[in-house]
């Protein structure tokens, strides 16, 4: 199969779910990006289609603020090859996405790890493994680090709780120094740039006898000086515009990332809130005692120099119905390059959005001048997404 998921792009799952970007496969299963969630196709076993639905229905039930939810699941249609699909909660960045660039300081591991610990505590006081802890399954939602769930199950096939924490030991060492661990033959080798802090917490994770690790808790209170916080119930949320409203057995999951704060952390930049303006102050001014204004000399507009439309696979633009509309506030500094770019409007699909922000990052501009000083200024991109092709209509708004 894992030679064909490309192919998905573009079908539509059960009339429901179209399949937008292929955002990771294996051989056996494939996550895509849909119009409000991540979509896991995954091949079905005929004799494990019951026992997945079955874990998926309980993992839906799940209740906590660090562990994706899932909304959706079931069998496929027939032409599909009796697949069996899951749809979760969005995770916009990955901590794999992080270790491909860098790894984690001491302290930025910490706060990441916080509510993953917490939510692997959740798991385990319900009696469940997670199964598949690693650095693909930690993701950033909105301000959130959350732990993905579809995977969730009781102990047993081989899995138990004590192999969830020699998979958070592995997950450490990594985030700390972007390799795993290895053995010359039966002896456990560190990386020399672990931090010697962590040495000996890992090395219990590790440690070849399941009895002898550590239990979650003491992992926390080791890592973090404290035990993970009590179970929080997730606040309620609105429910995705393409949830349906069947349970996950009504029918018989990833991803580059900046240097950013960790809990929204290093996984999500929250946006820079615009400054507040003191309030003005109107006086009446004195009569015929000042002077005259000095005439000022209005600056030149800037110019488009160099548009760059986003890139949309023609399978994605075969899911659009009506116009997607994306509006990027655009900062070009003196020299009329682009130095930030934000989404104003984001549209209803978070990938077309992505690939909106990222062509408007390339665009070139003539600066406006003033007096002879070219100056920074401000624009706003207004893209207009269609099945037949992409629009836009820029517009200087300061300078």
């Amino acid at each position: 199969m894992s030679s064909s998921w490309k192919d998905w792009e573009g079908r539509v799952i059960n009339e429901q779910y179209p399949l937008q970007q292929l955002l990771g496969s294996g051989e056996q299963s494939a996550a895509f990006l849909t119009e409000d969630a991540t979509l896991k196709l995954v091949a079905a076993d005929p004799e494990n289609v019951e026992r997945q639905l079955s874990r998926w229905e309980r993992a839906a039930r799940l209740s906590h603020p660090h562990l994706i939810r899932l909304f959706d699941g079931g069998v496929c249609q027939p032409e599909s090859g009796g697949l069996l699909y899951v749809a979760m909660e969005y995770g916009e960045e990955s901590l794999a996405g992080v270790l491909r660039d860098r790894p984690l300081s001491a302290a930025e591991a910490r706060e990441m790890l916080g509510p993953v610990l917490e939510a692997l505590a959740y798991l385990h006081g319900e009696g469940l493994v997670h199964g598949h802890i690693k650095a693909a399954n930690i993701l950033a939602v909105g301000e959130q680090v959350k732990l993905a769930s579809d995977g969730a199950s009781e102990p047993g096939e081989g899995r138990s709780q004590a192999d969830d924490v020699r998979a958070l030991g592995n997950t450490l060492v990594e985030a700390l120094t972007q390799q795993q661990p290895r053995y010359a033959g039966t002896e456990l080798v560190l990386p020399e740039t672990l931090p010697a802090e962590f040495a000996d917490l890992v090395r219990g994770c590790l440690d070849p006898e399941p009895a002898r690790r550590p239990a979650v808790a003491e992992v926390a209170a080791r890592l973090l000086g404290a035990p993970p916080v009590p179970r929080q119930q997730a606040p309620p949320e609105p429910e995705p515009r393409r949830r349906r409203s069947v349970p996950v057995t009504a029918a018989a999951v990833v991803l580059g990332l900046g240097v950013v704060v960790i809990g929204a952390g290093i996984l999500r930049r929250p946006a820079t809130p615009a400054a507040k303006e003191p309030p003005k102050v109107v006086t009446e001014a004195p009569p015929a005692k000042l002077p005259a204004p000095k005439a000022v000399e209005s600056p030149t507009p800037g110019q488009v120099v160099h548009e760059v439309l986003p890139d949309v696979p023609r399978q994605a633009r075969n899911t659009i119905r009506g116009t997607v509309k994306v509006s990027v506030r655009a900062s070009v500094d003196a020299a009329g390059h682009v130095v930030s770019a934000r989404l104003d409007v984001a549209g209803p699909s978070k990938y077309l959005a992505k690939l909106t922000l990222e062509a408007a990052r390339r665009w070139e501009f003539r600066p406006p001048a003033s007096q002879g000083n070219n100056l920074p200024s401000e624009w706003m991109l207004h893209f207009d997404i269609t099945r037949d092709g992409t629009r836009v209509r820029p517009a200087e708004v300061s300078r």
